[in-house]
């Protein structure tokens, strides 16, 4: 991986191979922590929860998530899946899903258009068979640091 600098209104950044590659501060969008490999852009997590608990009444709950994220200097990609299901005395008393998609596109350091955002939605408890929501939007980022996201 190569290393960046800024001197004079320029980022002169070396690549790994040892050149180096100047850009006008003024003109730059994003710079992104990867190599040139594809993998280098994403990132992810899967988590799942399991609780049972028996007595008076038997209860069984598992839940799920998935979410992860493609990011190069100009875009970012976002997916998330959120679901649920859950029994009770051996009667389904929960099952619902949740998946969105949506792409960043920067036109600026903090400014994106966010096109196209797609979510899906499930719940039988609510009687939601499925519900599709497309959409588009713009975005700010008013704070940009490591430690608030």
């Amino acid at each position: 991986m190569g290393t960046a600098e800024m001197c004079e209104g320029l980022i002169r950044v070396r690549t790994s191979s040892g050149e180096i590659i100047e850009f006008e501060r003024r003109k730059l969008i994003g710079i992104t922590k990867g190599g040139e490999e594809e993998a280098s852009h994403w990132s992810g997590e899967i988590g799942v929860d399991f609780s049972a608990s028996d007595g008076n009444t038997a209860q069984i709950d598992v839940s799920g998530h998935v979410h992860f994220q493609r990011e190069t200097g100009l875009t970012r990609w976002i997916s998330d899946y959120r679901g649920a299901y859950g029994e009770v005395d051996g009667d389904k008393s929960a099952e619902n899903h949740r998946a969105s998609s949506a792409l960043d596109i920067f036109l600026t350091s903090r400014l994106f258009v966010t096109a196209p955002v797609v979510e899906y939605f499930r719940d039988e408890f609510q009687n939601i068979s499925a519900r599709i929501s497309p959409g588009l939007a713009m975005g700010y980022e008013f704070i940009k640091s490591d430690q608030v996201e």
